[in-house]
């Protein structure tokens, strides 16, 4: 049977439930030894624990979220078997060897509420035979075009494969064929526990604007034959990707495509194309391709000042939707600088739905 209460009898019921409810506590690995975990040490497995704290009960439902440097994730799912004593979760030797690198571990209890069911993270480094290529200056996936001109540096980090007279071979793949390269290394005494850092020259760069790289390396040595996960980049160019006004990004999840929303102004599509890049005097061609013939655009106007303010220059289509509709609908913007240069942005590919 339930009972009426005033507002004041409310709050009071609130705030002590509120104060049975203490903060989830971070989770941890028996096998870390300041925050590094050896690759000797999971041998026969890992085990992660986090402590019981008031507002938990026996029986509620947890979920423990691990996740690395090199992409691998895995989740595991569990009950509270006991009242006041730390939930032990073990994993596998099999479960425990898909991780190297970085480690970050989190787990939700759901019994909280949505704001305070996820625990704070732990981070571990965990030893393995090696570990994936990096860039050190890119960003976000992307290799800015601050240091296209300059140069970049691989990092292969050190790691149990890479022992003494270890044969490491280096392979760089651009989008531009002749951009590319591959490099032969030879682990010297002394050097097993060092990072090996190749230096990657603007030539292997600049050529890849708007484009992307792969890198990929392998170990050979007396006690076997390794193989990295192959890594990929974007490579920023001098102009940022033009776009529409109304768009949706793509969904992976559900495999639907970037899309061109069905939405005009006054009956004209709406196209922008960001002035990051460019300079007041410089031409901007703004290029829109339909699908079928008779559906293609050129655009050319004059950076002002005000273009550059603002962000972008604005390119308005004077065509309808029904024309393009069922179709990927592509647009790209060049630029004639005033220097006598010209450079072109990265192409967008947009789809419109049919009605």
């Amino acid at each position: 049977m339930s009972k009426i209460v005033t507002l004041q009898e409310r709050n009071k019921a609130v705030e002590a439930i509120g104060a049975r409810q203490e903060p989830l506590l971070p989770a941890s690995i028996d096998e870390a030894v300041d925050g590094k975990i050896s690759y000797s040490s999971i041998e026969n497995g890992m085990t992660v624990r986090f402590p019981f704290v008031d507002g938990m009960n026996k029986g509620s439902r947890y979920l423990l979220n691990f996740s690395s440097s090199d992409g691998r994730a895995l989740a595991l799912s569990g009950t509270i078997q006991e009242d006041n004593q730390d939930i032990v979760v073990s994993l596998s030797a099999e479960q425990a060897r898909l991780f190297s690198g970085k480690l970050v571990l989190q787990y939700i209890y759901f019994d909280y509420p949505p704001d305070d069911l996820l625990s704070p993270s732990t981070c571990y480094w965990v030893e393995g035979w090696l570990y994936q290529p990096v860039v050190d200056e890119a960003v976000d996936g992307v290799i800015p075009i601050s240091v296209v001109s300059q140069g970049v540096n691989l990092r292969i980090k050190s790691a149990m494969s890479l022992e003494e007279n270890a044969v490491v071979s280096v392979y760089w793949i651009g989008s531009h064929s002749n951009a590319c390269f591959v490099k032969y290394l030879i682990v010297q005494p002394g050097q097993s526990d060092e990072d090996i850092v190749i230096f990657v020259d603007r030539e292997f760069l600049e050529p890849n604007k708007n484009g992307h790289v792969h890198f990929i390396y392998t170990v050979h040595s007396d006690r076997g034959t390794w193989t990295s996960r192959l890594m990929k980049l974007d490579v920023a160019g001098d102009l940022v990707m033009p776009t529409a006004l109304y768009w949706a990004p793509e969904e992976v999840i559900y495999g639907s495509p970037a899309t061109l929303l069905k939405i005009d102004e006054s009956g004209k599509i709406p196209m922008r194309v960001p002035t990051l890049g460019m300079s007041q005097g410089d031409l901007t061609s703004f290029i829109f391709v339909g699908a079928e013939l008779g559906r293609e655009f050129v655009f050319r106007l004059p950076v002002t000042s005000a273009d550059i303010a603002q962000g972008y220059q604005s390119f308005n289509l004077p065509i309808p939707f029904s024309v393009l509709a069922g179709n990927f609908v592509t647009f790209m913007a060049v630029v004639e600088r005033q220097s006598g240069d010209t450079v072109g942005s990265p192409v967008n590919k947009l789809y419109v739905e049919e009605d």
